[in-house]
């Protein structure tokens, strides 16, 4: 949870809310995604929050800045004591770790670092936002009738 607030607003206020909702609940989609295909079935949000990091470190790629080089490398202890602690602990999901941290690095190549500039960019990451959260509510709705039924 520490990771979060550290990087989450950072990442929000690169991104925007809208976007920032969609690369957290896509990233935990791809982490949860892996781990299913490889048979394991878990809950929780740190395939997004391995996710965010993911999508950090790809953004420290080709930047020389002395700080990018110092988050970069307090990125890779991040996901060092992550991997440790998901070898040493029963528990932990390292595929859907993984799957979330390779999804937010995937992310953090293709998407623009900055928020949007135009209008029309205002309203496609606005769209990218709702379309996130209908899926959300349409995944919590098809649990809830799979529950009762």
């Amino acid at each position: 949870m520490w990771v979060l607030m550290d990087i989450g607003p950072q990442i929000e206020e690169l991104y925007g809310s809208a976007r920032f909702f969609f690369i957290y609940v896509i990233a935990g989609m791809g982490g949860y995604i892996l781990s299913g295909l490889v048979g394991h079935f878990s809950i929780g949000g740190s395939a997004s929050l391995l996710g965010l990091i993911g999508l950090l470190l790809a953004l420290t790629f080709n930047r020389q800045s002395a700080s990018m080089q110092m988050l970069r490398s307090q990125l890779i202890k991040w996901l060092i004591y992550i991997a440790i602690m998901g070898f040493l602990f029963s528990g932990i999901d390292n595929f859907a770790h993984l799957g979330g941290f390779i999804t937010g690095f995937a992310l953090g190549k293709i998407m623009a670092d900055r928020p949007p500039m135009s209008q029309q960019e205002r309203t496609r990451a606005d769209l990218l936002g709702w379309m996130t959260a209908i899926i959300v509510a349409a995944s919590l709705g098809a649990v809830t009738l799979r529950l009762f039924h």
